[in-house]
């Protein structure tokens, strides 16, 4: 019965709205009404991607949802009453409410089995109030035993990592590296914080690096990944808000070519909700819970800033001038098969996963400041298998850290400049070093400004360096009586 209460209208119905099942159904995400819909193929932030998807609840289709789930009635001034349609005060109060009650929160899509925050594993189709997955599967899946051994374990692993046997990896921990990217697709849901990117790279053009990653994507997804080129820091801040209102599971950024990384990368990769404007109005997305894995592939591709330190190296090093045209594969056509044996991967997978959950956990010292719950469970499971550690390859990156150089070369530098100054210099006392002198400084300055006239690039490179210890050393920045940064070298 519709009254002069308002607001007890709108939650009466608002309470029957969130009763609506199937294609009916109506989500809330990040401060707005969502739906899901189904797709063959769309662009979402200029990616092909295809099947179920998140799409924000148009208005006009409120009315329609409001005369399913309801009849509303209204009073008549002589007696009685009658059924009214839903007025225009109505669809805006539901609308525009930003927080409802009863409608439930829809975190993602996902068409197989995941892993729950608390171990358990997610199988049965439909709504999961502990996730906030809709599970919509398109394939049987196989039953994932509830108490599987470290045995079990074992074999699943051996099973896991026999699909990508004839991938050249330069290392075993590149090799584990792939099965870490398996798991945190499928237990994404268990991770209650971020996961750091995946970056396949090889030495040669056709090694496989795309399709390294599309495997792992079509066990987990039945899908490739959702590709995205790469072509700066800010373009892809654009793109990260549509990736997010979507929930898109995985993002490839496919074929990088030179350096990679910048605030927005950084960002999306070390949090768990993602805000911003919302084009062409005055107003933001409100928090968008951002569960995304991205990987990214490219022949030796460099990290810029601080990207290096969130980033797990997968490396291939094919020994073929032409890799594209190798045969004898022990499993051609190779994707073909993934799919057809896709039920039984998600189940090794979750295995793996499950069984180390079950024994407890257990700590193998692995440690990766920001992404301590991803390591806590993913590399972690993998160690306990006894077959390595799959984030050693961090080290690797080292050699192409452009900042470790760049750090380095002005330690080398500074320490060059206050010896022949006996005293702390300034970012222009820098350059007339590096313009005077033929040494370390020169060289330093160099990498930044190859003028060798701007003291500001000088100084932001140096404020960016400020403490920044490598081989034990630092570089210091201290204000004299005139308020200008002065630079020194000491022992970290």
């Amino acid at each position: 019965m519709i009254g002069d209460d308002e607001s007890d209208t709108a939650e009466q119905v608002i309470g029957s709205l969130a009763k609506l099942r199937g294609r009916d159904a109506i989500y809330s995400r990040g401060g707005q009404l969502v739906h899901v819909v189904a797709q063959d193929e769309s662009r979402v932030a200029g990616m092909e991607v295809s099947g179920e998807r998140i799409r924000p609840f148009p208005k006009p289709l409120i009315r329609e949802r409001v005369t399913q789930c309801c009849q509303l009635k209204k009073q008549k001034q002589k007696g009685g009453t009658y059924i009214a349609k839903p007025e225009a005060w109505l669809v805006d109060s539901i609308y525009h409410r930003g927080s409802w009650d009863y409608i439930r929160p829809l975190t993602g899509i996902t068409d197989c089995p995941r892993m729950r925050n608390d171990g358990s594993i997610l199988q049965q189709i439909g709504y999961d109030e502990s996730t906030g997955l809709l599970f919509s599967p398109t394939i049987t899946f196989q039953e994932i035993g509830n108490h599987p051994t470290r045995e079990d374990a074992i074999e699943s692993a051996n099973r896991l990592l026999t699909v990508v046997a004839d991938f050249p990896f330069e290392t075993i921990s590149d090799r584990l590296g792939w099965l870490c990217l398996v798991l945190t697709y499928l237990c994404r849901p268990a991770i209650h914080g971020p996961c750091p990117m995946f970056a396949v790279s090889a030495n040669v053009a056709g090694s496989g690096k795309s399709m390294l990653i599309d495997i792992a994507s079509l066990i987990a997804t039945g899908k490739v990944s959702a590709r995205k080129p790469y072509l700066n820091d800010g373009e892809l801040g654009k793109s990260i808000t549509a990736i997010a209102i979507e929930a898109i599971p995985s993002v490839m950024l496919d074929n990088v070519d030179g350096s990679l990384g910048g605030a927005n990368l950084d960002m999306v990769l070390t949090s768990m909700v993602w805000t911003d404007r919302v084009l062409g109005i005055s107003a933001t997305t409100g928090e968008l819970p951002i569960r995304t894995v991205w990987s990214c592939t490219g022949n030796n591709v460099r990290f810029a800033g601080d990207t290096r330190r969130r980033v797990l190296p997968i490396r291939i090093d094919s020994r073929l001038e032409k890799p594209e045209e190798r045969k004898g594969f022990k499993i051609d056509p190779l994707l073909p098969w993934v799919l057809e044996n896709r039920a039984s991967l998600v189940r090794d997978a979750l295995t793996i996963a499950r069984a180390f959950v079950i024994a407890g956990r257990i700590d193998q010292g692995l440690r990766w400041g920001s992404f301590e719950a991803w390591t806590a469970l993913i590399p972690s499971a993998i160690a306990w298998l006894g077959l390595g550690s799959p984030i050693e390859t961090r080290a690797t990156l080292d050699a192409t850290d452009d900042s470790l150089e760049l750090a380095r070369a002005f330690i080398l530098g500074i320490e060059e400049s206050t010896q022949r100054r006996g005293k702390p210099v300034t970012a222009s006392e820098i350059i007339d070093d590096a313009v005077g002198w033929l040494g370390e400084i020169r060289q330093a300055v160099l990498l930044v400004d190859d003028q060798l006239k701007s003291p500001v690039k000088v100084g932001l490179t140096l404020k960016k360096l400020n403490r920044r210890v490598v081989d034990g050393k630092m570089i210091v920045a201290q204000k004299d009586r005139k308020s200008i940064s002065r630079y020194s070298v000491e022992l970290a």
